[in-house]
């Protein structure tokens, strides 16, 4: 799983690391600096919006990779989790993002991923663990996720 997460980070953290804006004023996130550098962490207690959106499509690219015409029911609960994720992220994004930045994202992450990715450990340690709690408690679990509109943010991931 590290190595999912690291080519993740990478694809997602592309430009965000760095910010030039103002401070959030966002109550469910905290800032702090660096050296130039931002980090923020989200404080809801619901989870890091922008790592769940990195895992969560890792794993849907692994399920329509290496599970093909098999799992439809959690597959499907996938992408309309990724997406309801990525409305979130459009929605509550101080720095605007866009569907063709996520498209973009998306389309890295795909390239950085190939088909060995089915013989990995990781991987396919990952999707079972998904696979395994069912498509409905990843439904519940991205609702309880995007229950409080904030600043989608990486941290803490995992």
């Amino acid at each position: 799983m590290r190595m999912l997460l690291a080519i993740g980070l990478v694809v997602t953290l592309g430009g965000m690391a760095h910010s030039s804006q103002e401070p959030s004023r966002d109550p469910n996130t905290r800032e702090f600096s660096q050296d130039g550098w931002t980090v923020q962490m989200d404080v809801s207690g619901k989870g890091a919006v922008l790592c769940a959106w990195m895992l969560y499509d890792t794993v849907a690219i692994i399920g329509e990779t290496c599970h093909r015409n098999r799992d439809e029911a959690l597959q499907t609960e996938l992408r309309n989790s990724v997406s309801r994720i990525e409305t979130f992220i459009m929605a509550n994004s101080r720095e605007p993002a866009s569907r063709e930045g996520l498209d973009e994202a998306r389309r890295q992450r795909r390239a950085e991923l190939d088909r060995r990715l089915c013989r990995q450990r990781d991987a396919v340690d990952m999707y079972r663990a998904v696979r395994d709690q069912g498509p409905e408690k990843l439904r519940s679990d991205i609702d309880d996720l995007l229950s409080i509109p904030r600043e989608p943010v990486m941290n803490p991931c995992v």
